[in-house]
């Protein structure tokens, strides 16, 4: 838009005060336009602090403003000496009289109507800053001259104040006439149009009216479920208790909800029935009437049942032509008034718990959006059910944790707990008081660098850590360090810890401490040895008599003078033959006696069959025969030797004494028969549900006795359960057994019949890595490998030295010789580059064989040392391997064992 011509605006500073900030900045614009200089305020307040920094050519204010409106600052700007020279521009609508007085009373220069032409404001802001222009340079009279009417007037400031009031009425008078002008045409236009639609509209109404109160009818409903909706929450926010929640919350739909009747039930899962739990506005007789068996009703005809089974709601909008309900629900509930029922399940941790019933009286009562709330509503009740469920649970749980707490504090068996790496977060008191350590001192420490004593070997902790980490329950014994050093034997076990998801979130151990058990083991293992050395005393000493009759008799031939060369050797071919015999039943008894520490090692079943039933076959009466079937192929076992001799001992002992029983009863058979098998696990679990292992070697031990009946097998394995007279026998044997079997993670099995003899059947798991040496069999002296090493052989009798250095020089070592301890050093000290091994006494005089090995091995640290002996205590043996030894050789020597020991002991790196 262009500005009037023959004015310049350049530089001429306007004032708009208009709260409206869209109509300042178009008004802005405008003016910016016509190069004006334009600032804006947002208040008469905000205008009249502008005035006191600034003094615009002219202001425009619009009227209706906050604070202060454009009458108020009009007023204040004319009547301040320094700015009542400022014309003042009123936008306004004049709409009414009041407008034209106001205007007049404040003393506004002129009035610019809303909507404003833009080319008509502009034209009066050019002549009334011309006019403001003209009174400044006195140039005219004050007044102006004017056309009104038709006539000319001469108009003072007053008057052309009420005269521009009275041309821009004028003017939106014409203004506004020629806009009715328009809309009367219009409204002509209209009213003809409009009677054309008053006929349709007239028709159209009523069925408008019958929608808009069937809406507001709807919007009620709706507002009074929400109304339920919204109390029911603020219920289940302020109640935790169940019975409590579920009658308020029928009360509520009873209340605020506006239901005719409204009941919850909930599922009894051992009587299988709904049971009301709360109700609202229905009596108890109706409530009676409600079908309580979940089993025995028809999903089809039963609303209860349906729900309950399905998890879904069930909304019966006219019971009466539904044929879902029938029977008891149609007749009472159409008795009551009642038409419409929606049947709502409560779903607690995926599961249909119960069910929220509400009725009402109206047909076709429940549309889609009411029923989405009502399934709103139950979900918001089934939620806190579960909360409350959860909450009840959590609690019970933390009274569970607290008494599981105290029970493990106050517990005597050691307890710890561990992470997945095995490193220790909990150990309890007991632990502390087994073990010597604080706690402080042993979490965030691994187990076994705190507890390990050196008695078990790399394999032993690799088939543990196998069945722990495959969350399997690991049982067994251990020898454990204490915070002093001192050595413990424990009975443990260790599991691992599982979440929801099966993953191992760490272990828990539990041991027990059984060193004094284990004395009172040994003790009575001992005793009941001797028993059963008893029990073979009658046979032993025969079977010495017959020894020693024959090398009596033919050392009386070997005294006559004519005895011929070819008799001789007769004479004394059997006289040795008898002797081995008698040393070979010396050597088994003393094996079995002797009182030795329980180890475990690598043994041949076979092998401890075979040499038991040598001496038993030498002990036991003749009329009793053996039968021995061996599996060659049997792999070898973790056993101890001694205890599996003393079990298989018993067991025949045993059988020996039922046999000789049954031949008091004419029974002429008389045998016993020993059989070893190998058994898968899986073949073994149905009977033995622990046995873990993949192999089991079986001995079998059967006679042909009198049997055993079903009370006595009750009580067979009991210790000192004894069938024998009084004085012949403790009942101890197979409780010993039993005992055995089970230190070895094995089992014993028994199968009898009386009259038909007794099979007893042990079972020993074979370890992983043990089948490789299956069927090893027994080497001969000239199978063994020999070799150039020189051997340092220390023994004090010298038949046995003697022994020793031809066997060793045969196979090709060089051998050195010394009788006592101080001798081998001395030995030792001159040949000491020479010398690989020494194979050494222990029980030496002056000095024992561990204190001259110890001193050796000081001199030269890879030498290899064995050590000999018939006997030790079994604390001796830990101390003699602390000294360095790599073997013991058990004494008698047997010249097998001896080269293959040796050899071993030279091959290891």
């Amino acid at each position: 838009m262009k500005a009037p011509k023959g004015h310049s605006t350049d530089g001429i500073e306007i004032l708009i005060v208009e709260d409206s900030a869209t109509q300042a900045a178009q008004l802005m614009h405008l003016l910016e336009q016509q190069h004006y200089v334009v600032f804006v305020a947002g208040s008469g307040k905000q205008a009249l602090a502008h005035l006191n920094e600034h003094k615009p050519a002219l202001i425009i204010s619009d009227i209706i403003m906050p604070e202060m409106g454009g009458y108020e600052l009009c007023k204040h700007v004319k009547s301040n000496e320094s700015s009542q020279d400022i014309p003042v521009i009123l936008l306004t609508s004049l709409s009414n009289s009041e407008d034209v007085l106001e205007g007049l009373a404040c003393g506004a220069d002129n009035f610019i109507t809303k909507p404003y032409n833009e080319e008509y404001l502009l034209l009066h802001l050019e002549q009334i800053l011309a006019s403001k222009k003209l009174h400044k340079n006195e140039r005219v009279r004050i007044g102006v001259e004017i056309m009104f009417g038709g006539k000319r007037r001469f108009v003072t400031a007053d008057q052309q104040q009420m005269l521009t009031l009275l041309i821009s009425t004028y003017e939106a008078a014409v203004l506004k006439n020629a806009e009715l002008v328009r809309t009367q045409h219009e409204l002509q236009l209209l009213n003809e149009r409009l009677e054309e639609l008053v006929e349709k509209r007239t028709a159209a109404l009523s069925a408008e009216v019958a929608i808009r109160k069937h809406s507001e009818e709807q919007v009620q409903r709706l507002n009074r479920v929400y109304a339920l909706l919204s109390n029911i929450n603020q219920a289940i926010v302020r109640i935790h208790d169940v019975h409590q929640l579920l009658n308020d919350a029928c009360m509520i739909a009873a209340d605020e909800g506006r239901f005719q009747g409204a009941w919850i039930g909930l599922v009894n899962n051992e009587t299988h029935e709904i049971e009301v739990s709360a109700s609202a506005a229905l009596a108890s007789d109706f409530l009676d009437t409600i079908t309580k068996r979940l089993d025995g009703g028809d999903a089809d005809v039963d609303p209860i049942a349906a729900v309950i089974r399905s998890g879904q709601h069930l909304i019966l909008n006219d019971i009466t032509a539904d044929n879902r309900s029938q029977g008891a629900w149609e007749r009472n509930s159409f008795a009551l008034g009642f038409r419409s029922i929606a049947v709502l399940p409560l779903v607690v941790l995926g599961k249909t718990v119960g069910i929220f019933c509400v009725y009402s009286k109206e047909v076709r009562f429940f549309d889609q959006q009411e029923i989405g709330l009502l399934d709103e509503v139950a979900n918001d009740v089934s939620f806190a059910l579960e909360f409350i469920q959860k909450e009840a649970e959590r609690q019970r749980a933390e009274e569970e944790l607290v008494k599981l707490r105290k029970a493990i504090d106050t517990s005597g068996e050691a307890i710890f707990v561990t992470d997945p790496k095995g490193i220790i977060t909990y150990v309890n008191p007991a632990f502390t008081a087994t073990y010597g350590y604080p706690a402080a001192e042993v979490v965030d420490k691994v187990t076994p660098r705190i507890l390990k004593s050196g008695f078990r070997g790399a394999s032993d902790y690799k088939i543990f850590w196998e069945n722990l980490l495959a969350a399997r329950e690991v049982r067994s014994e251990y020898k454990n360090k204490r915070k002093d050093g001192t050595i413990i034997e424990v009975e443990g076990s260790a599991i691992a810890i599982l979440d929801e998801e099966k993953n191992i979130t760490g272990f828990l151990g539990i041991q027990h401490d059984i060193s004094q058990k284990k004395i009172l083991e040994a003790q009575l293992r001992q005793a009941q040895k001797l028993e059963s050395i008893g029990t073979l005393a009658g046979g032993i000493a025969h079977d010495f008599n017959n020894i020693l009759g024959i090398i009596i008799a033919y050392g009386s031939l070997l005294q006559r003078d004519n005895i011929k060369p070819g008799d001789l050797k007769q004479y004394t071919n059997t006289m040795m033959k008898a002797a081995e015999r008698g040393a070979g039943l010396v050597k088994q008894i003393l094996t079995f006696a002797r009182k030795r520490e329980v180890s475990s090692e690598s043994v041949q079943v076979n092998y401890v069959v075979k040499e038991l039933v040598s001496m038993l076959y030498q002990t036991f009466p003749k009329t009793i025969g053996f039968s021995v079937d061996l599996d060659r192929s049997l792999p070898p076992i973790s056993a101890d030797s001694g205890q599996l001799y003393q079990a298989l001992m018993n067991l025949c002992v045993n059988a020996r004494d039922a046999i000789l029983e049954a031949t008091k009863t004419g029974k002429m058979q008389s045998q016993i028969s020993i059989t070893t098998a190998t058994m898968s696990g899986e073949a073994l679990r149905p009977k033995f549900i622990s046995a873990s292992s993949d192999k089991y070697v079986a001995i079998s031990v059967s006679d042909t006795g009198t049997g055993i009946d079903e009370q006595t097998r009750q009580r067979i394995f009991e210790p000192f359960f004894t069938t024998r007279e009084v004085g012949k026998g403790t009942g101890l044997g197979l409780a010993v057994v039993y005992g055995i079997a089970q230190h070895h993670q094995g089992f014993i099995d028994l199968k009898s019949a009386v009259g038909e003899g007794t099979t007893f059947t042990l079972y020993f798991p074979v370890v992983k890595d043990a089948s490789a040496q299956a069927g090893a069999a027994e080497m001969e002296v000239s199978e063994i490998t020999g070799g150039n090493e020189t051997v340092l052989v220390v023994e004090d009798e010298d038949a046995l030295r003697m022994l020793l250095k031809n066997l060793l020089e045969a196979k090709g070592y060089r051998v050195l010789t010394a009788s006592d301890g101080f001798e081998a050093v001395s030995v030792f000290e001159k040949h000491r580059d020479a010398v690989a091994i020494v194979l050494s006494d222990h029980g030496l005089p002056g000095m024992n064989g561990a204190d001259a090995a110890k001193k050796m091995i000081h001199m030269k640290h890879n030498v290899k040392c064995l050590i000999a002996t018939g006997y030790l205590e079994p604390n001796q043996k830990s101390e003699i391997f602390k000294s360095g030894v790599k073997e013991i050789i058990q004494k008698p020597y047997n010249p097998i064992d001896v080269l293959r020991k040796v050899r071993e002991v030279l091959d290891v790196k």
